[in-house]
């Protein structure tokens, strides 16, 4: 019988001790809604864990895998244990917890980030579209494409909204669950509806967009629309209409941009390089509109990836070629006459685009000219390219281009002669 009620006196001091302990424990440790002044200079976060244990009473648990070596420095007044921690922790990869006395540290979680990429094109033509706009609307993130209709944006895991925009075009919206890389083509269609404007000014809108600092988009229909040298659309005599850019000596095609000369230019079609970019001595450029698709003029800032030219870029792209249906043109005028062809050649897959222009000056010329002068000068432009879709991440494009003046001229004379012993002399 002693034996039992020594055991139980031994119990219930056991049970009085654990809860002292439990009642006592808690009140040595600072309250988490006290206010304390804290300071730690040039410290690691091991160095803030031991003082912070020391000055409150309040200990650290953690593993061998949470690292504490990383530079601290805090000096902050009349803040709670909560705001402390989060001053130190709150750029580190180190979360933390309290529960009761104790503050758990353990590894932030590491979100996953995937990429959406793919291309954008228009719903009629299948053309690329080139600098439309994609936005993810949380956070906040977003690109453009590329020289080629191009997109990649690399998000975090989790839900996404994705805005895809251009220029004359309507606006569509996908939201969806991002869990792993995805393959997204984007058709655009035209909007040909204006919704209700106010004018607040009297400036001619010239549908020019300027894309960043010294940047301008140079629409095709502008091009086509600006009056020009018996009425040939001219690239290059459009660019000269620019802010920021002179034409030079009248009615060539020079380019003097913010004071630079011609050849501190950087003239590109589809990305390869062009050193001689005109006819007739400077008269007429050798880029046919009907062939070329964007035109886009640096005059400053421009990427790196475009070299060290002093003046300016001239990034010009030429049509893909329809995928669905075939079409072209046929136009006369006073100097040339051109072919546009374009069409599938394997319905959504591959296509070409073809474009020819030649001047009649020499036939228009000769019926002016005496019988002994034979006068012959032309010039012509070829532009052709075949473009392959061989999956939604992967293309390939064959550009071509053939471009010659042609001038010989030539005098037929008939002459006389006669001697007079020690002379011959001609006469025509």
């Amino acid at each position: 019988m002693n034996y039992y009620l020594y055991c139980l006196r031994r119990f219930a001091r056991l049970i009085l001790l654990l809860w002292i302990v439990f009642r006592i424990a808690p009140l040595a440790a600072q309250d988490r809604a006290a206010r304390l002044d804290f300071q730690v200079r040039k410290a690691t976060l091991d160095t803030f864990v031991r003082r912070l244990e020391d000055s409150t009473g309040f200990s650290f648990i953690y593993g061998e895998k949470v690292q504490l070596r990383q530079p601290v420095t805090l000096d902050v007044r009349q803040k709670t244990i909560e705001e402390i921690l989060q001053y130190a922790f709150g750029q580190e990869a180190i979360t933390f917890k309290i529960s009761g006395t104790h503050i758990l540290l353990g590894e932030r979680p590491v979100s996953r980030k995937y990429t959406v990429s793919g291309y954008i094109t228009d719903s009629i033509s299948s053309e690329t579209l080139i600098g439309a706009n994609i936005l993810e609307s949380s956070c906040h993130a977003g690109t453009s494409t590329n020289p080629f209709g191009f997109y990649s944006l690399t998000l975090p895991e989790g839900e996404i909204g994705l805005f895809f925009s251009y220029l004359g075009y309507e606006t569509k919206h996908f939201r969806f669950l991002l869990s792993r890389d995805t393959v997204m083509n984007i058709c655009l269609q035209t909007n040909n509806q204006l919704a209700e404007i106010v004018v607040l000014s009297d400036k001619k809108e010239t549908g020019i967009r300027a894309t960043g600092m010294g940047t301008l988009d140079i629409p095709m229909t502008q091009i086509k629309n600006t009056p020009a040298i018996l009425g040939e659309a001219d690239i290059l005599k459009t660019i000269q209409l620019m802010p920021g850019v002179q034409a030079g000596t009248e009615g060539f095609s020079g380019l003097y941009v913010r004071g630079g000369g011609p050849d501190q230019n950087l003239i590109l079609l589809d990305g390869i390089p062009i050193y001689n970019a005109d006819h007739m001595l400077g008269v007429f450029s050798i880029f046919t509109p009907e062939a070329m698709k964007k035109v886009t003029l640096f005059k400053g800032s421009f990427p790196a990836r475009y070299g060290g030219r002093l003046s300016s870029i001239v990034d010009i792209r030429t049509n893909d070629g329809d995928m669905q249906n075939y079409h072209g043109t046929v136009s006369i005028g006073l100097l040339t006459s051109k072919l546009h062809l374009e069409g599938p050649i394997l319905k959504d897959k591959t296509s070409f685009c073809l474009t020819g222009r030649r001047t009649y000056l020499d036939l228009v010329a000769r019926p002016f000219l005496p019988e002994d002068k034979k006068f012959n000068y032309y010039f012509y432009d070829i532009n052709a390219k075949v473009n392959h879709k061989f999956s939604d991440r992967s293309r390939l494009f064959l550009s071509f281009y053939k471009g010659k003046d042609h001038y010989d001229y030539k005098q037929d004379k008939e002459y006389d002669a006669y001697s007079n012993g020690s002379r011959m002399y001609f006469y025509n």
